[in-house]
């Protein structure tokens, strides 16, 4: 399903999705996936209203799956109901930081609930987010480009580490030193 998803042949995939659920309705990952179907091809309130309850099965199935919770969190948010998107939003930040969608729904749940003080956090924290994944991902594709280039590396190791990503800034600090100190060697390990 996901390959029919990534070639948009969204009626194969919705097709595929319903008859694993028919076969094996405790499927979380096909609830998703149907979830995601429904919102991303020919979007009305009916397919929205069960890709909404196809999600919450997911989650009773797969309580902790990011995915699940960063897509419900986001359709709460369309439908003005941050209070209840809250919760689903703030485990996926704690999950995973850098999720720059999940901390701009969330500025607006908490904007929806009332919540301004922590609207204007989150909604800074989306802003430096932006700012830095702009900049890391600015870096890894010139590293894609020029993985030779040991100056490359330190740049990336330092942003990495202001990020607070120290063991993927090391890696580079490492890389950028063996290319240093034996470049043929390195062109091997890199």
């Amino acid at each position: 399903a996901n390959a029919l998803r990534a070639i948009f042949r969204w009626d194969e995939a919705e097709t595929l999705l319903r008859e694993r659920l028919k076969d094996i309705p405790d499927d979380a990952e096909a609830h998703f996936q149907l979830a995601t179907v429904l919102l991303d091809s020919k979007r009305n309130s009916q397919r929205e209203a069960e890709a909404e309850k196809l999600l919450r099965r997911s989650l009773e199935l797969e309580p902790r799956a990011v995915a699940s919770m960063a897509r419900l969190g986001s359709l709460l948010v369309q439908h003005s109901n941050g209070k209840e998107a809250i919760p689903f939003l703030e485990a996926v930040i704690a999950d995973d930081m850098f999720h720059v969608a999940a901390t701009k729904d969330l500025a607006t749940a908490y904007r929806l609930a009332g919540r301004i003080k922590d609207a204007k956090s989150a909604q800074e924290s989306f802003s430096q987010l932006t700012v830095y994944m702009e900049k890391r991902n600015f870096l890894d594709d010139l590293l894609r480009r020029e993985p030779m280039k040991a100056e490359l590396h330190e740049k990336l190791a330092a942003l990495l580490e202001s990020g607070g990503e120290t063991n993927k800034a090391k890696l580079h600090r490492d890389a950028a030193l063996m290319l240093r100190k034996d470049p043929k060697k390195a062109r091997v390990g890199i």
